[in-house]
């Protein structure tokens, strides 16, 4: 919340900053000499020209669609005529581009080959005449606006096709009276058509799909564990979807669907497709982590599961961030703006999400260290517990009284971390204190049996120690020090016990025992001052 503010403040502050009458690089007399209208019939940009024209199609409002034509307004009954024109044209012919596809620069794309007053927004095609649907922005001088409008040879070309000519599959086949009766300004039959086809297009890829799999899985009796079982059986559903929305798309196009629903679901399919393309990428990704992470299983390579993990969750969060972003823009949402203003207050939100940097960066020295990984045992601080998860802020530790710590990666990182699950052995040590009456033929016994006894078992490092190491008061002492091999906590502590038990076998069978420590105890007799 804090850095939200701060970004507000920040990009109102610069907003009002740059307004400022001193700064300004017009004077207001020159603003009053050009006020920037925006246009009532939103004709300022071609997206958003093409959009309110196929709007005013699909109400049938061809008084308002003649106005998006450059043509001579005055000619009114001839204008409606025209519009009525096109739009049979278009439904049986035309093909306009997915609004995506359409700038919506008030000056239009500057990169697409035409001068920089036009712009293609769509395609006729018959099979005589192929031609693009041209716009060109021009200066309305009563309104003192620049506005988009359908050009006049486009108009021309579209008026020399006669309806007669272009007769398409709907119109031929359908019914007459599915095609008299609208709905949305587009005809009941059409509607039909369009969810019959999606049906079609579904069932008819699923079909596909699965006889490809079956062909695939039997006939090359492939294994359960295939590697390339695993990946389509990730991809069969979203390339499924996928190929459906592309026939759909495919086959609208060609058989004289009205072209505003055509462009309606056009525009629902191009989100539809790229979300699909984005399951397709996610499931991927899952697939190619989870073998990747099975393959180190086999190699005993943990420490590096911890890494996949991380660059899977960072893989799907850009990709959610790129589908946002194509998908906004998709609807018309600028985008780029917002990331410009996003610049603009790029020191208040470095400020306010300074510990969420701080945990992102702690998170990626810990997958570049390795210092832990998920399933190890350590120690930080005065916790020792099991590392569960390992994410892009937080990592989760399961301690020995079953709870579950979530330290910042940003603090953990910081930490003094002793893993216990990297140790390559354990340490057995004891000191063995015998009683002063112990002979030197005793302990030199006992110094060989111990040595004879650690030689001889697999699990201890030919390193071990068993030294005399001297007497104090009370005893003789024996160290005992050697190095168990083993990774696992629960078998070291099995094995120590092993150990213990057979030191005192060794003892007993030498005829000696361990020293007992002893006291002086003082009484006092506080009435007679006596000890």
């Amino acid at each position: 919340m804090r850095s939200l503010i701060l970004t507000l403040i920040l990009f109102f502050s610069v907003n009002t900053y740059a307004q400022l009458p001193s700064l300004s690089k017009e004077t207001k007399e020159e603003k009053q000499e050009k006020p920037e209208v925006s246009d009532e019939l939103e004709r300022d940009n071609p997206r958003s020209m093409t959009e309110a024209f196929l709007s005013s199609l699909a109400k049938q409002d061809y008084t308002k669609s003649s106005q998006y034509l450059n043509v001579d307004q005055k000619n009114t009954e001839k204008n409606l005529e025209t519009v009525k024109h096109i739009q049979s044209i278009l439904d049986k012919a035309g093909t306009m581009k997915q609004r995506s596809f359409i700038s919506n620069d008030p000056e239009g794309n500057t990169k697409d080959n035409l001068a920089e007053n036009l712009e293609k927004i769509g395609t006729v095609k018959t099979a005589k005449k192929e031609f693009y649907i041209i716009i060109e922005r021009v200066s309305l001088k009563k309104e003192q606006t620049m506005v988009w409008l359908m050009t006049a040879s486009t108009i021309k070309k579209i008026k020399s096709i006669s309806d007669a000519v272009v007769v398409s599959l709907l119109d031929k086949y359908m019914p007459l009276s599915l095609l008299k009766n609208f709905v949305w300004g587009v005809p009941i039959g059409h509607w039909i058509a369009l969810i019959s086809l999606a049906a079609i297009s579904y069932f008819l890829m699923w079909g596909i799909a699965l006889g490809l799999q079956h062909i695939f899985y039997y006939l090359r009796k492939v294994p359960k564990e295939d590697r390339g079982r695993t990946v389509m059986h990730a991809l069969i559903a979203p390339v499924q979807l996928y190929t459906s929305v592309v026939l759909f798309l495919f086959v609208a196009n060609r058989i004289g669907v009205s072209i505003v629903a055509r462009q309606n679901f056009s525009n629902l399919a191009e989100v539809t497709a790229w979300i699909l393309f984005a399951w397709i990428l996610w499931r991927l990704i899952d697939v190619f982590a989870d073998n990747g992470r099975r393959r180190l299983i086999k190699k005993g390579q943990y420490g590096v599961i911890s890494t996949i993990i991380f660059l899977r969750r960072s893989a799907k969060f850009a990709l959610i961030t790129i589908l946002t972003i194509t998908i906004l823009d998709s609807f018309g949402f600028r985008v780029t703006t917002w990331l410009a203003a996003l610049g603009i207050g790029g020191l208040a939100i470095a400020l306010g999400a300074q510990k969420t940097v701080e945990n992102l960066v702690g998170s990626l020295t810990l997958i570049a260290d390795r210092p832990i990984s998920i399933g190890d045992l350590c120690k930080f601080g005065d916790t020792v517990g099991v590392v569960e998860d390992i994410g892009m802020r937080s990592t989760r530790v399961r301690t020995a009284n079953h709870t579950v710590i979530t330290i910042p990666n940003g603090d953990f990182s910081s930490m003094r971390i002793e893993n216990y699950s990297l140790r390559d052995n354990f340490l057995f040590s004891v000191v063995l204190k015998f009683q002063h009456t112990t002979t030197i033929e005793q302990i030199k016994a006992l110094l060989i049996e111990f040595r004879k006894f650690l030689s001889e078992h697999p699990k201890i490092k030919n390193d071990y120690r068993v030294s005399f190491i001297g007497f104090d008061v009370t005893s003789l002492n024996i160290e005992i020090s050697a190095d168990i091999i083993t990774r696992n906590f629960g078998e070291s502590m099995t094995l120590k016990e092993e150990f213990n038990f057979k030191i005192m076998e060794i003892i007993r069978d030498s005829g000696t025992s361990l020293a007992i420590p002893l006291y002086n105890v003082v009484l006092e007799n506080k009435e007679n001052g006596e000890n």
